[in-house]
């Protein structure tokens, strides 16, 4: 890294005010959050470098990325104790898994939730099936090792894994 991304790079993160208080809501912190990207925003425009500049602009636009994914309702039209019903009337795993496909096409869900409702199937390559269907359902993917983690297996695991990261 040059100097001059060295100290762009120590300037923004010296003018980005401290986190020290921390909301106490997921909206106060998603809230405080926005407002620290239009900060660094402003600061990153100050950079003289363009190709530097550039890549600030690219990694904001992540960011709000996330941001917007964050925002978005957990669970939106079924509550989770109807979800949890609805995979639990099944009898057997095929139709618990047909039943968590559906729910992926219409709920948006974090990976607490995903984990729930995939430990609701007795095997593991049930587990995987419904896993893989959820993935794109979650608000939060960063923390998608804590629904992968219902399946017994570690080679379980990293099928998924290579699954999701294939698709």
């Amino acid at each position: 890294m040059t100097m001059t991304r060295l100290v762009a790079l120590a300037a923004l993160l010296i003018a980005v005010p401290s986190l020290a208080s921390r909301p106490s809501s997921r909206e106060g912190a998603l809230d405080q959050a926005r407002q620290e990207l239009i900060h660094i925003e402003r600061l990153s425009q100050r950079v003289q470098d363009p190709r530097l500049r550039a890549q600030l602009a690219d990694r904001i636009g992540h960011v709000d990325g996330l941001l917007v994914t964050a925002s978005q309702p957990v669970a939106q039209g079924l509550r989770m104790d109807e979800m949890l019903s609805m995979v639990e009337a099944e009898s057997f795993d095929s139709g618990r898994v047909q039943v968590i496909r559906r729910i992926a096409r219409s709920q948006r869900i974090s990976s607490e939730q995903a984990a729930l409702l995939t430990s609701r199937c007795a095997f593991d390559s049930s587990r995987m099936e419904a896993l893989i269907a959820l993935y794109p359902a979650v608000t939060d993917p960063w923390r998608f090792e804590v629904a992968v983690q219902v399946l017994t297996f570690a080679s379980s695991r990293e099928e998924v894994w290579r699954q999701i990261e294939g698709s």
